[in-house]
């Protein structure tokens, strides 16, 4: 996957799109749909996601006393 935090893409074609098994489990691997290249694991994907996420600002924050 692309090494920017914010970026979940392939290196090798940058596709976004994952290839996934229907059961997972974390140790499961990921691959891009786009050209087949291993992208990591469940875990290391779903690690990845969690990163992007709390990188984002909280814009509900404004919407509370609503």
């Amino acid at each position: 996957m692309a090494s920017d935090t914010n970026s979940i893409r392939c290196d090798g074609c940058g596709d976004a799109t994952i290839r996934m098994p229907e059961w997972t489990h974390d140790d499961s691997e990921i691959f891009c749909s786009g050209c087949g290249e291993p992208l990591g694991t469940i875990k290391s994907l779903r690690e990845r996601v969690e990163a992007a996420v709390s990188d984002e600002p909280d814009t509900f924050a404004d919407n509370d006393n609503q």
